[in-house]
C-alpha cells in the first residue's frame, strides 16, 4: 500500500478513472490516449492512497467528524458528485473529488470523518481500491453498504466572496468579503483598499455602488 504510485505499472482502478476523464463519461465513446491524462487521473489516484496511508499511519487522523475551514468544500462537493453520478456526468464528478483533495492536501491534514465521506465519494468510481482502505481504516462494515452523505443547500455557499472594486469604471481592485455583507459595509470595506485609496485620490466621490457578490463601484469628479 505504502509503495502505490512509486512507479507500479497503471491498474483496473485507475484505468477506469482515466476512461471517465478521457470521454466525459460518456458511455461507448472510443478512449483517446494523452499521457497527460492517464498521469493526471492516476496522480489524484495515488494522493488517495497517501492520504490513506497517513490516516492508517500516523494515529489513524483526527477524531471528528469534519473542519469548519473545509465544511463548505464538502457539501459542495457532496452535492455535485450525487447530481453527476445521476447525469452520467463522470467526468465532473472526478473534478470535483480532486479540487476538494486539494483542498485537503491545503490544510496538511484529515480527519477521520472527512477521510470516511471522501471514500464514499470516490467508491464508485475505484471500488476495489477504496473498499480496500475503507477495512484497513478500521471502519464498520462495507463500504458498498455504507450511507452516502447527505448535503446541506445553506453550507453550499462560501462563507467569503471575491469581489471587483471600480473607480470611475476601471478595476482598481479585487477584495475578500463576507458573502452576506451589507452594501453599505462593503464599500467602506472597499474604500479601505490602497489602490482604491490612490484611484480616489483627492477627488470628490459622488456615486457608489455595491452589486451584491460582484462589485463595488465607486464614481469620482
Amino acid at each position: 500500500l505504502c509503495r502505490f504510485g512509486s512507479g507500479l505499472p497503471l491498474g483496473a482502478e485507475a484505468s477506469d478513472v482515466i476512461e471517465q476523464v478521457a470521454v466525459g463519461g460518456h458511455v461507448g465513446v472510443a478512449l483517446p490516449e494523452p499521457a497527460a491524462v492517464a498521469l493526471g487521473a492516476l496522480e489524484k489516484l495515488c494522493i488517495v492512497v497517501r492520504q490513506a496511508v497517513q490516516t492508517l499511519c500516523g494515529g489513524r487522523g483526527e477524531i471528528g467528524t469534519g473542519r469548519s475551514e473545509l465544511e463548505a468544500d464538502f457539501h459542495r462537493t457532496i452535492k455535485k458528485v450525487t447530481y453527476d453520478i445521476d447525469a452520467l456526468k463522470m467526468n465532473t464528478a472526478i473534478a470535483a473529488l480532486m479540487s476538494l483533495l486539494n483542498s485537503i492536501q491545503n490544510t496538511g491534514r484529515i480527519t477521520r470523518g472527512e477521510f470516511k465521506t471522501y471514500l464514499i465519494l470516490l467508491n464508485p468510481f475505484a471500488p476495489h481500491m477504496t473498499e480496500e482502505l475503507w477495512q484497513q481504516a478500521g471502519f464498520d462494515g462495507m463500504l458498498n453498504e455504507a450511507e452516502w452523505p447527505a448535503y446541506d443547500e445553506a453550507k453550499c455557499a462560501d462563507s467569503t466572496v471575491q469581489i471587483a472594486v471600480q473607480v470611475n469604471g476601471k478595476i482598481k481592485a479585487r477584495i475578500d468579503i463576507p458573502a452576506d455583507i451589507s452594501a453599505d459595509d462593503a464599500i467602506a470595506q472597499a474604500k479601505q483598499n490602497d489602490a482604491v485609496v490612490s484611484a480616489i485620490g483627492g477627488g470628490t466621490v459622488i456615486k457608489e455602488l455595491y452589486v451584491p457578490k460582484k462589485l463595488v463601484n465607486i464614481v469620482v469628479k
